[in-house]
């Protein structure tokens, strides 16, 4: 099929599939971001115990 016809045929498809993809974009950019929180909360708090723990 020509790209032109598929354009028009496609048009809305393409539209709401690039909400989408911005969408899951965000979201992931997000998730990496609450990922990384949460790791270097879970990391901080193993510290404080392991340094309580060598200090008692």
């Amino acid at each position: 099929q020509d790209k032109y016809t598929l354009d028009i045929v496609g048009f809305d498809q393409t539209e709401n599939s690039l909400k989408d993809y911005v969408k899951n974009q965000t979201n992931k950019k997000y998730s990496i971001y609450w990922l990384k929180l949460i790791t270097r909360i879970v990391i901080s708090i193993i510290k404080v115990h392991w340094y309580l723990y060598v200090q008692v």
